[in-house]
């Protein structure tokens, strides 16, 4: 399809936002009562949230609705 934005040929588009993760982190003992940083550990995604759907030519948002799992972009 021809972006709406910008007019040239794009067979994907960029899908923009963020996740919420679940993580937890160990600190070790270094001397009695003070912790350093040990690692850190992700768990898994518990939430997210798109912010945009852009061209990946000319990066601009496109107006789009989510139908029957599919991304479908509105051209004007």
């Amino acid at each position: 399809m021809k972006c709406p934005e910008c007019g040239e040929e794009i067979d994907a588009v960029e899908e923009r936002g963020n996740n919420l993760v679940a993580y937890y982190a160990v600190w070790r003992e270094v001397e009695p009562g003070v912790f350093e940083f040990f690692e850190q550990i992700t768990d898994d995604v518990i939430d997210s949230q798109t912010d945009s759907v852009v061209c990946p030519k000319c990066e601009e948002a496109l107006s789009y609705r989510i139908e029957e799992g599919r991304i479908v972009i509105e051209s004007e």
